[in-house]
């Protein structure tokens, strides 16, 4: 049996907690609401997803796993890997036996694996709170554009509701088409988000960009340029969005 849930956390809960027999002895769980047909003998179920349930399911493990592990849990998945799923299933019911202890066994591939995902949702997460570039609209709103590998947007949100908190806000993972929409302090998630173009820029905004690439390009010391470290800091996928990139990419 292969088993549809929505793709969200709190649907990969609701399944988990609905169907926990079925998963753990090796049974399909597949990121879709609307299952393909395909093979007469292979049976398919869609889980809806209940927040108030999975919410439950949450604290369960919580006291099962421990925090920490469900925190790298809750990273790994969003990195959306395809694999992610099965290696979060495995690395539960690997936890449910050895308790909070099991996120330390770093030999047993499991755990490495959700590890090794969630890792890279947090430092891609970390990149972005310095790469991360505003433009100002006409109404006074400043938008920020991602294209990220990982599902990171909910966890920009905090961190500038604080930084913005007199201001306007909204960081548009344009991939997914989900944002995250803040003033005064509170942010909320958006979804289908469809940006109008071209986008109404604020009559100041072509100079600001400007001010910022001069000052970017003032700074650097040709003689000590280094493509590799650049990379690093800076993966090419996260120049289409960045002011003092944009037309480098094709350069590269």
């Amino acid at each position: 049996m292969a088993l549809f849930y929505d793709g969200t956390l709190p649907g990969f809960f609701t399944a988990l907690g609905r169907h926990h027999n079925r998963l753990i002895d090796g049974h399909s769980l597949i990121k879709s609401s609307t299952p393909k047909s395909g093979d007469l003998f292979f049976t398919t179920k869609v889980v809806p997803t209940d927040h108030s349930y999975s919410t439950r399911i949450v604290e369960r493990l919580s006291q099962r796993m421990g925090r920490e592990s469900l925190s790298t849990l809750g990273l790994a998945f969003l990195s959306e890997e395809t694999d992610v799923e099965a290696a979060l299933l495995a690395f539960i019911a690997l936890a449910l036996k050895q308790g909070p202890e099991a996120l330390q066994n770093h030999a047993d591939p499991t755990v490495h694996r959700v590890r090794t995902l969630a890792r890279r949702t947090s430092r891609e997460r970390h990149r972005l709170l310095g790469l991360l570039r505003f433009i100002r609209l006409g109404d006074g709103l400043y938008l920020g554009r991602i294209a990220p590998k990982s599902h990171i947007v909910p966890l920009l949100a905090r961190h500038f509701a604080r930084r913005l908190a007199d201001q306007r806000w909204l960081i548009i993972d344009t991939e997914r088409r989900v944002g995250v929409y803040g003033q005064q302090g509170d942010w909320e998630l958006a979804t289908h988000i469809e940006l109008p173009e071209p986008l109404p820029l604020h009559p100041e905004e072509a100079g600001m960009a400007q001010l910022w690439c001069d000052f970017y390009h003032s700074i650097a010391i040709p003689e000590r340029f280094n493509p590799k470290l650049r990379q690093q800091f800076m993966p090419q996928h996260s120049w289409r969005y960045l002011t003092e990139m944009m037309g480098e990419e094709k350069k590269s």
